[in-house]
Order: C-alpha cells, then structure tokens, then sequence
C-alpha cells in the first residue's frame, strides 16, 4: 500500500515539475505562444514577436496563467489593421509595432505606463486628435496616450486633461516650447518625451506623476527649474532639479541654471543616465560621501567641466559616464569604488592624471580612449592585474602597473581595448 501511495506522489510531484516547466520556463529564455514569442521574469510575461496572420489583433493578457505585462520586440507583421491592447500591459516598447506599416487603429488599454519612442509609426494610423496634439486610447478615454503634436513649431502646448502616458518623443524637437505643464492625471514621461527641446526653460510635475524617463529630458539645455506639485509622493524638486521623492536618486539636474559649482546633496545614493548631460554653466561638481553610483553618460558631454571630487563610498562609475568632459585636468577616484565600466571617461583629451583607489578590482573596455594628454595613471595597489582577452583572443596579460607613466600608455595605447580585472593580493 506505501508503495502505491509513494508512487501516486512521485507521479503527483513529477507533473507538477513539467507543468511548471512549461508554464514558467526559464527566466530569460524565449518561449512560443500560438504567434506569439515571449519572455518570463517573476512570474510576468514579455511578449516580444508575433508572426500571426490576422488583420485584427488582439494581444493576450495572460499566458499560461501568467499576466502579460509588456510587449519589447519586433511585433513584425504588416498584415496588422486593427490591434487592441489588454489592460495588463504596462509597458510598450521602443520601435515595437514600427513594421506595422498598415496598422489603422490601437485600442490601449487602461494600464499603459511607457509607451516607447516611435512605438507606432504606421502613416496610416488614426489618431484622437486636441488642440495640436496627436493621442491614443479607447472608448472610456480616447486621450490615454499622448503620441506626438501636430507642428514642432508651437510656443505653447496644452496637454489633455484626461492624458495619462506622455509617449517618447512625444514633444520631440518642439525646439520654441519655453513651459509645458502636465495635467493632473499624467502619471509619466516615456524615453525621450521631450527631447531636443532647446528652449525649454520649466516643467510642471503633476501629483499624479509615477515616472519619469531617465531620458525624458535629453538636450533641454536650457532647463532651469523643474516644480514639483508639493503632493507628489514619487519625486521631489531641489533648487530646481528632479529627484525621487526620499532624496535618494538624482533624475535630472536642471543644467540651464547658471551655477558654476554643484554640490549633489547629502543622501543621494544614485545619479541617474543622462541626469547632467550638457550642464555647460558647470565648472565643478562636489559629490556626497553618500553616493554609491554614477550611471551611464550621467556627465555626458559635459564641456566646461573641470573638477569632480568623489565621495567616499562611490562603488560603481557607469559606462560613458564623463565621455567627452574635455576641460578635466585630473581625478582622484576613492578607495570605494570597485568598478569603472568601458569608456567611462572616453574623449577627456585633457585629462593629464589619474589615481585609481585601492578597491577597484574592474576597469572597463577603452576607459580612457582618446585621453590624449593622459601623463599618469597612478594604482594606489598596482599588484595583481590582468588585461583580458580582446575579441576571440584568449590571451590575457599580467601587469605591472607600479609605473604611472606606463600604465597611461597602457591604458590609452596598447591594452586600451581590453578590460582589465584585479585579482585579491
């Protein structure tokens, strides 16, 4: 009798596990559906290809018992006229339904947060149309989503005040636009949202705001103060730059106000993609002993810049992070940190000296390419590094790196393509 019931449980147990193999997968791992290919993450679907037939389109909310939350991908059929959006999907990605070229009409559905740059860019798309602006939605709220305005020429912009998702790009080179306010419902500002809006000087952030791109303000080199409704709960401004609401992340420095050195308050821990590209005004920028991360081209292009001095637990510089800050001399990066990722201070022609804290163990590909002034680069711990495998290559070299002259030749010359790791002395 045991035997039998161990059996029913190993066969119970055994099912169960290739149940959950199908439903669930492996996280990463591309999987079909029907038409559909998609990607799991904690239990949450990823549509990211269809290869249907069908004119009329309706994207599932669930599959195998998981919600679907997303499409990122090549949606790939230009058979597609109609196609309706289920509320689970928060989020749309860049350039998804781009080869669509015959698509009519989208029905979004209530739950849309993101919807990426160019996400639709069939011509023949019909879109719920208020003065100057170009939306999508459905029944219930036509102006769910704004797309685009009608004349990149216009001054003013009224945004609808039933509007929920501001796409990306969709103020995209409204290069006179001085002021835009979002309406109390806007809950985000998708990639790219307003980018190349040169003139821009100041930006309403609704209550209602959840999120806001990274990229949102890409080259509004003329923003000088962004406000914040005081009942926000996600973000917050100071001195007229966007944060998160508990201070601990920078999302935007306001890089058109004229101030030539920036102290990053006390009790920021991360400073966000893109958050000082362009801050041309700034000479110098002091950073909390607080801060643990830069991200990727947070300094971008950055060309008046000259001095950074870095706080003591700075653990990560993202790539790109000071690419092109031309102006800067010299940089003493803290003990703290343990990785610089690939050409973190790429195009800084001027930068002469480097000294690298003792807790590095990781400096990316072509780091410091095009420092052409680079004269030392000074290893506060100089044993124990490698210059890894470049490309196919398999070779990898030891190096001595107690020289600072020669390992400023090293790392703009002859091993700048590899990435180079420390091993524990």
């Amino acid at each position: 009798m045991k035997r039998i019931i161990y059996l029913i449980l190993f066969c119970t147990m055994l099912l169960l596990g290739l149940f959950c193999l199908s439903s669930c997968g492996e996280e990463g791992a591309t999987h079909w559906y029907g038409s559909y290919t998609y990607t799991v993450k904690d239990h949450e679907v990823t549509i990211t290809g269809y290869t249907g037939l069908g004119s009329h389109v309706t994207v599932p909310d669930t599959i195998k018992g998981m919600p679907v939350v997303a499409i990122d991908g090549d949606f790939g059929s230009v058979l597609v006229k109609e196609l309706t959006i289920p509320d689970s999907i928060r989020k749309i990605g860049v350039l998804t339904f781009m080869d669509c070229t015959e698509l009519e009409k989208v029905t979004l559905g209530s739950g849309i947060r993101d919807i990426g740059l160019h996400a639709f860019d069939s011509e023949k798309l019909i879109y719920n149309e208020y003065e100057g602006g170009k939306y999508l939605g459905n029944e219930e709220n036509p102006y769910l989503a704004l797309m685009s305005v009608a004349s990149a020429e216009i001054e003013t912009f009224v945004v609808h005040p039933d509007t929920v998702v501001v796409a990306g790009g969709a103020l995209q080179s409204c290069y006179r636009l001085k002021e835009i306010s979002f309406p109390d419902k806007v809950a985000s500002l998708s990639d790219w949202a307003l980018q190349y809006c040169t003139s821009l000087e100041t930006v309403h952030i609704p209550a209602s705001m959840e999120f806001v791109d990274s990229w949102a303000f890409e080259r509004c080199d003329a923003l000088k103060n962004i406000i914040v409704d005081a009942e926000n709960t996600h973000y917050r401004s100071i001195e007229g730059s966007l944060f998160s609401y508990d201070g601990t992340h920078m999302v935007r420095y306001a890089v058109g106000q004229e101030v030539r050195t920036y102290y990053v308050p006390d009790g920021v821990v991360s400073i966000g993609s893109r958050a000082f590209e362009r801050a041309d005004n700034l000479h110098e920028v002091v950073l909390p002993d607080s801060l643990e991360s830069i991200s990727g081209w947070a300094f971008d292009d950055c060309l008046n810049l000259r001095s950074v001095e870095f706080g003591s637990s700075l653990k990560i510089i993202g790539s790109q992070a000071f690419l092109d800050c031309v102006r800067l001399l010299e940089i003493t990066l803290p003990d703290s940190l343990e990785e610089i990722e690939y050409c973190a201070f790429q195009g800084c022609e001027r930068l002469k000296k480097v000294t690298i804290g003792t807790g590095v163990t990781r400096i990316g590909r072509r780091t410091f390419a095009g420092c052409i002034a680079l004269e030392e680069v000074i290893f506060l711990d100089p044993t124990g590094w490698k210059a890894q495998p470049l490309g196919w290559s398999t070779d990898s070299y030891d190096l001595n790196l107690s020289d600072p002259v020669q390992n400023a030749k090293y790392i703009t010359g002859e091993h700048v393509g590899r990435y180079w790791s420390k091993t524990s002395s």
